[in-house]
């Protein structure tokens, strides 16, 4: 021990300090939030002395309150420790406000911060799988069902036999709030079918470049972005919850037992709790893929360079737009002339969607808005107005039967 000419200093004793974000999620919100945990360590024990579990909004002065019961635990003056170590500066001005200007202060990296925030993270297993489709009753089996019946839809056209991770495509969903978000179709490689769709271009870059550095071990991981995922799973391969709802409200399988299985990723790949508001994300999208990519081929097999845009409305007026390549979404703009199709919907199909059902076999009318590239090609259509199956009917098998 060395003794400093202030009686009691330690020179060996630091403290260090920081605050990190934990995996898990708190429901006692809407929506459900991860924890921040403000730590404090004293090295070289590694002993854990105080933390405090905060809102992302009361993240403020989290460092500070968790210092001040750090000193009334341990019963100790600040002056008695060598040194309080942070990572940043305004951290530092939080422990300055405790101790005063008498002690030493240093901003440097805090690995010790680290290692005990991926401890934690590992004893909360933040890859856990999903345990129910209905969150609790958040969900209802509505929503879930129409999640089965697109999946279903999705699985019948295979878009991922079609098109590989490239070239991306474009989304907007104005109605909930999804605007140049992009999608990439995975299961080419013999992955699990499904998809990914990210907030934006870049974001999915960034992804990108964080999958070819991979965090060395104990490392914190950082993928750069959040995203939604759409995997098509076997049943037996889900929790037992999961497959026992199945059996009791009837959801039908993709052949082979596979089921859809939505997992909102956060950026550093914890998997949040899911929302309604995801299901309908995600199963309104499968549905325009399942359209869009087996008619435009062409274009993701680079037999063609032409840009294609399409928009997908239903009887509740929610319009999915799909647009590849990616950037090519503002070449297009709406005319203003229609033509209506008649074509036979398929009673029955979309049972789960209610604003989309089709209640009896009866034909009805399809709209088909056309775009036209402001680059001078050929008119697409870009608006179909109708049912899950009339979509289908309209956009790919219709065509196929002419």
């Amino acid at each position: 021990m060395v003794e400093d000419h202030v009686a009691g200093v330690n020179h060996a004793v630091e403290w260090v300090g920081g605050l990190r974000e934990l995996p898990g999620f708190v429901m006692d919100r809407d929506p459900p939030w991860r924890p921040l945990v403000a730590f404090w360590i004293a090295m070289p024990s590694g002993m854990a002395l105080a933390n405090e579990v905060v809102h992302p909004d009361e993240a403020d002065g989290a460092v500070k309150r968790a210092l001040l019961e750090a000193l009334e635990t341990v019963q100790v003056e600040p002056r008695q420790i060598g040194r309080f170590r942070v990572e940043s500066e305004e951290l530092a001005r939080e422990v300055r406000e405790v101790i005063g200007a008498e002690v030493d202060v240093i901003v440097a990296p805090t690995p010790e911060i680290d290692d005990l925030a991926a401890y934690i993270r590992d004893q909360m297993d933040a890859d856990a799988e999903p345990v129910s489709y209905l969150e609790e009753g958040s969900i209802s089996p509505e929503t879930v069902g129409a999640l089965f019946d697109a999946a279903g839809v999705f699985f019948s056209t295979a878009p991922w036999k079609i098109a590989a991770a490239e070239p991306i495509l474009r989304v907007d969903i104005p109605s909930l709030d999804v605007e140049s978000a992009c999608i990439s179709i995975v299961g080419a490689g013999g992955s699990e079918p499904g998809f990914l769709l990210f907030p934006s271009a870049r974001d999915f870059e960034s992804f990108l470049e964080a999958g070819e550095s991979p965090p060395e071990t104990g490392e914190a991981v950082d993928l750069g972005t959040s995203w939604l995922a759409l995997e098509l799973a076997e049943k037996n391969s889900l929790s037992a919850t999961m497959q026992e709802e199945i059996d009791r409200f009837g959801w039908e399988m993709a052949p082979g037992e596979l089921c859809p299985v939505v997992r909102p990723y956060e950026h550093d790949a914890a998997v949040r709790p899911v929302t309604p508001r995801d299901v309908e994300i995600v199963w309104r999208c499968a549905v325009a893929l399942a359209a869009f990519v087996p008619r435009h081929a062409s274009v993701f097999g680079g037999r063609s360079s032409m840009p294609v845009s399409e928009s997908f409305t239903g009887d509740d007026e929610v319009r999915v737009r799909l647009t590849a390549p990616y950037d090519a979404y503002d070449q297009f703009e709406e005319s203003a002339g229609d033509v209506v199709l008649d074509v036979d919907p398929f009673a029955g199909v979309g049972r789960n969607i209610p604003a989309l059902a089709v209640a009896d076999g009866s034909t009805r009318s399809v709209t088909c808005r056309c775009a036209r590239n402001s680059s001078g090609f050929l008119p697409v259509p870009l608006t179909v107005t109708g049912s899950i199956r009339t979509w289908l009917m309209n956009c790919w098998i219709w065509p196929k039967r002419k």
